[in-house]
């Protein structure tokens, strides 16, 4: 998984009346958690923007004072009205220690069964995993080349090194369905054989 570098400054006090006015100055409340205390700083939007509209998901290198601490986003909260990020938490990584994130799903290759008139359905956008932080990929890659129509891709059939997969194994990820107009073409190959 990519490394992105976030600039922010430690929070000398905590509470709602300082949350308030860092936001008034277009700055974020954060804190990182999982290590030996919480810490608390805040960071400009502009600055975790790249964190926060994107699919993707990375590692961050959170520079705070002239420290250096690798996390991950975990939650964050949005005002109502505007819409804005109004707090992030950031979970402290080790390189020793399995962290759990959601990765976005990738389809790759041309499917048998859409090349047949199918239809490819994406059901799960995003999987929850648990890995070491060196294991863990960009994102899950989903080959479907060798899906006909009514074929599914299911949890359980996934498999990367490293990873397990915290979603129930039964869970379809992507399937094939039978179209209106494959259906006809069925039923008039079918009909064609009768005669």
């Amino acid at each position: 998984m990519k490394t992105l570098t976030l600039i922010g400054q430690q929070r000398e006090t905590v509470g709602s009346k300082n949350a308030a006015e860092l936001r008034r100055k277009g700055m974020v409340p954060c804190v990182i958690y999982g290590g030996e205390a919480p810490i608390h700083f805040a960071a400009t939007e502009a600055e975790l923007k790249k964190f926060i509209y994107t699919p993707s998901v990375y590692f961050a290198d959170i520079q705070i004072d002239g420290k250096s601490y690798k996390g991950v986003m975990k939650e964050i909260q949005f005002n109502p009205v505007s819409d804005k990020p109004e707090h992030i938490d950031f979970l402290q990584v080790f390189d020793n220690k399995k962290v759990r994130v959601q990765l976005p799903v990738k389809v790759t290759g041309n499917s048998a069964g859409v090349r047949a008139g199918g239809k490819l359905v994406v059901n799960v956008k995003k999987l929850h995993i648990e890995a070491l932080p060196g294991d863990i990929p960009d994102e899950i890659e989903l080959d479907v080349t060798n899906l006909n129509i009514g074929d599914k891709l299911r949890i359980s059939d996934l498999k990367v090194p490293g990873v397990t997969f915290l979603d129930a194994a039964n869970i379809a990820v992507a399937a094939v369905q039978m179209t209106r107009s494959a259906m006809s073409a069925q039923a008039a190959a079918e009909a064609d054989k009768k005669k």
